[in-house]
This record gives structure tokens, sequence and C-alpha cells, in this order.
């Protein structure tokens, strides 16, 4: 489990400002497979639509990001990395070599969640080990060396990352129950931002692991891509 949210984490799009009307990431929980954009939709001729992305009154421009020129609707954010914009950014993150976005933040949590829980269990195990190895049949001097070199070296690599992931793990835990990434945390702090899109921890937990509780715990995607085409940009 953890290589596979690991590798979905790493190989899905987190989406962008294309997904912004499907996905709706400023809403309760992303919207059902169903729900997709109109074929006559055009994000450039329909002050309707203009005013929906805006949040505002449809004689008002629509946002723009000053980086990258595309439309920026709520909880669009600009990665510098990735030279894009990101539906609902958490942070560009090294190890999947991706940006963390509204489509794989699930696949980035699970990914702390199974490492967390593999490394406490070996480092569990490698204790177990350690002090029940004296009652245990005698072993050979060339096992004894190998055991005393391999072991030790192996475990204390788990356990550091059991302890280091442990703080990454339970901040982005607290960020999810309040339905907030760490760009909109940030924009918080410095009081830049102050939306809140807090709907309670189970329905901000379902609008990121999906709104079945049954496949919180699996890696698989909020929705299916529909066959209605995004919002040009």
């Amino acid at each position: 489990m953890t290589i596979i949210s690991y590798l979905k984490g790493h190989m899905t799009d987190p989406g962008g400002a294309r997904d912004w009307k499907r996905m709706r990431p400023d809403l309760q929980y992303p919207r059902d497979d169903e729900a997709g954009v109109d074929e006559g939709d055009d994000v450039e001729n329909q002050n309707v639509l203009q005013a929906m992305i805006s949040q505002s009154s449809p004689n008002e421009e629509v946002p723009r990001c000053t980086k990258c020129n595309h439309i920026k609707p709520p909880r669009v954010y600009h990665c510098s990395y990735c030279q894009r914009c990101v539906l609902r950014m958490d942070h560009h993150c090294p190890w999947l070599g991706n940006c963390v976005g509204h489509k794989n933040m699930k696949f980035f949590l699970l990914f702390l969640i199974y490492v967390e829980l593999s490394t406490g269990y070996y480092t569990f195990i490698f204790i177990r080990f350690f002090t029940h190895m004296h009652r245990g049949p005698k072993l050979h001097s060339n096992a004894i060396v190998a055991l005393s070199v391999s072991l030790p070296f192996s475990s204390m690599i788990a356990f550091i990352t059991f302890v280091g992931v442990f703080g990454l793990m339970s901040y982005t835990l607290y960020l999810a129950a309040l339905n907030k990434t760490q760009v909109e945390s940030m924009k918080e702090k410095a009081r830049t931002d102050t939306v809140s899109y807090n709907r309670g921890i189970i329905n901000n937990f379902r609008h990121i692991l999906g709104k079945n509780p049954l496949l919180w715990l699996v890696p698989v995607g909020l929705v299916r891509e529909p066959k209605a085409r995004h919002l040009k940009v």
C-alpha cells in the first residue's frame, strides 16, 4: 500500500484551474462523477461563468494569476517549481517529485500514513527480536556479526523515518481536519487570506479522502474524469 500510494501520488496530476468547475474545492466536498462542464461553457465569453469563478458581480474582471496569466479561481495557487497553477495546492513535494494538489492529496496523505505504520512496525519487530534474542537457539558467529551490523543500522533508519514522518503526517492530518492547505495556512498567518472552508471534521475528510469512508484508506481517486471538456483557460 505504501508503494502504491507513492506511485499514485507521483503519477497523478494534482489538478489545475481547468478542473475547478468540475471538482469545486471551495464547496463542502468534491462533486459526483457525473458533474462536468457543459459543452457550451466558454470562460472567456460568458459573463455568468465569469461571475461564478471570480465570486463577484458579472461586471468585474475575472482574476488571473500574475505569473502565468491563467484564470485563478478560489483555492488555485501557482507553483514556482512546476511553473503552473495547481488546484487546492498544498505544497511541492520533493519526495513525490510532484505538486500535492486536490487530485493527489489523498495519495500523499496515505503515503505518509503507510510509511508511518511500516516503519513503526519494523522498529517494534527489531526491539522484540533484540530483547528475545538471548532466549532463542545459539547462532553462528557469522550470523551474529551480520545481525549486529545490519539490524541496528536498518532499525535506526526506520526509527528516524518514523519520528520525522510523524510530525509531517500529524500536521497534514491537522490541516485536513480544518480543510486547509499549507499555502492557505501560511496566508492565514500572514493575514492575506481570511476565507474559511471548514465544514466540520467529517465533511473535511470527505473532501480529501472521498465520500465513502470504506475507501478512505484505499489509494483510489476521488472522481473519474468526465467526458465533457474542461474550462478553457
